[in-house]
């Protein structure tokens, strides 16, 4: 339910992996010219501090994002995304409104079929406030901007059913929305994970062979027709051509692909791949800003 990619965020602590699966680094983390690469890889990146393609994962949101960001930050209302691992589902405090929400509504039911109405009534007000504020703030002001969205189609719904005197029909639509709110961001936060995650693969620095000898720069900075020098265990930095050498990659991070793949002179090779037991050299087919992990973000 978002319109926009790339809102901006409040940094936040990245978690890293040991090993040649993903590594996930803060934009604090990154050399300059990595930031420069994220930038083009997302399309925009948020400003100093924040993410450079999908946002930070602050501090976990005490409430649902309403029409936030789908790919790469906060949405307009002002709340934060996720954490990078977020609690389970039962345990996720951004869950607590829809749920507050929830047991109200069945509350005010229960009570009105004992026959309390006044309980019962008292009862879905709760859960039609409670499960309103999770959208209603955001839609108005999305409104003072000349900006539409579904959180100011629900909001009319909710207050034509106040309007009609169906109380109860409105907490229910504001509980159920709510929800689906919650939910949706759940899976969003995973999805920008795996983004993170995929752009962490590209290594900081690459050896790249030069006349006067081997030279250390930027991934960034690599070029089509460069000749990288790639050691055992090392990440390959952009796409390639084995030019000399042989030996094992890794490339499960990349394709999923469990058994190390031989290669040698002739054979292609993607970024983000770990080489095994012997040093290469390959000739860069891709600069270190447009290869194949780019082009899957």
């Amino acid at each position: 339910m978002s319109d926009e990619c790339c809102g901006s965020d409040e940094p936040r602590n990245a978690k890293k992996t040991d090993g040649p699966g993903p590594r996930l680094l803060t934009l604090t983390q990154m050399t300059p010219t990595q930031q420069s690469a994220t930038h083009d890889a997302c399309g925009s990146a948020g400003p100093a501090g924040g993410d450079a393609c999908c946002g930070p994962a602050p501090t976990p949101r005490s409430t649902p994002v309403d029409e936030g960001d789908a790919c790469c930050g906060p949405d307009e209302s002002g709340h934060d995304e996720g954490a990078t691992v977020r609690p389970p589902l039962w345990r996720d405090r951004a869950m607590l409104p829809s749920a507050i929400s929830g047991t109200a509504l069945l509350l005010g039911y229960a009570l009105g079929w004992a026959a309390l109405p006044a309980a019962g009534l008292a009862a879905h007000w709760v859960a039609l406030i409670v499960g309103a504020s999770t959208f209603v703030p955001s839609a108005l002001r999305r409104l003072l901007r000349g900006r539409l969205g579904v959180g100011l189609l629900m909001t009319i719904g909710a207050l034509g059913g106040v309007l009609l005197g169906y109380v109860g029909e409105a907490a229910a639509l504001a509980f159920l929305f709510s929800l689906a709110e919650s939910l949706e961001h759940r899976a969003l936060d995973r999805a920008k994970e795996g983004l993170r995650a995929l752009l962490s693969l590209i290594p900081d620095t690459v050896r790249v062979a030069r006349p006067g000898g081997d030279e250390t720069i930027s991934a960034t900075d690599v070029r089509t027709s460069d000749i990288l020098v790639v050691v055992a265990g090392e990440r390959i930095a952009t796409d390639g051509i084995v030019s000399a050498g042989r030996s094992s990659i890794d490339t499960s991070a990349v394709t999923g692909e469990s058994i190390p793949v031989e290669v040698g002179p002739g054979d292609r090779v993607l970024a983000g791949s770990v080489n095994g037991s012997a040093a290469l050299r390959i000739e860069a087919t891709a600069d270190g800003r447009d290869n194949s992990l780019t082009q899957i973000v």
